[in-house]
């Protein structure tokens, strides 16, 4: 595993919140930093120094700096491109090799990545039952 102690993290603990009750820290409730962007709520967050971007999990946090830094899960051989999913690798090296193994069902129009061809047969099922 590599080494990510030289990034510098913001660690963000949970705003404290006036309630009619008294103060109170609510679970779940935070505040971004000033001038980042709002994030989905949570009690603890991974704040990226690059984008300002916040994630959820320390996994995630390290999987996005990944796309900063430059170090990939996966390399493709041919080209250098660099991704995080296998599934994407996969696509992008059928589209080297020429292949398209997954077919449209209404047209059998191929495509070399699974979710490509699956977004087309929702627009191919809705264009035949309108036909």
């Amino acid at each position: 595993m590599q080494d990510y102690s030289h990034i510098s993290v913001t660690f963000q603990q949970p705003a404290q919140i006036m309630s009619p009750s008294g103060p109170e820290i609510q679970k779940a409730k935070m505040m971004p930093a000033e001038g980042q962007r709002p994030f989905n709520n949570s009690l603890q967050k991974w704040v990226c120094q690059y984008c300002g971007c916040a994630l959820h999990s320390k996994p995630g946090f390290i999987d996005h700096m990944r796309k900063h830094t430059g170090h990939y899960r996966y390399t493709c051989e041919i080209c250098g491109r660099g991704f995080m999913k296998n599934s994407h690798y996969d696509g992008h090296m059928n589209q080297h090799q020429g292949l398209q193994p997954y077919k449209c069902v209404y047209c059998n129009r191929g495509f070399n990545i699974r979710h490509n061809a699956r977004q087309h047969e929702k627009v191919c099922q809705q264009n035949s039952q309108n036909s």
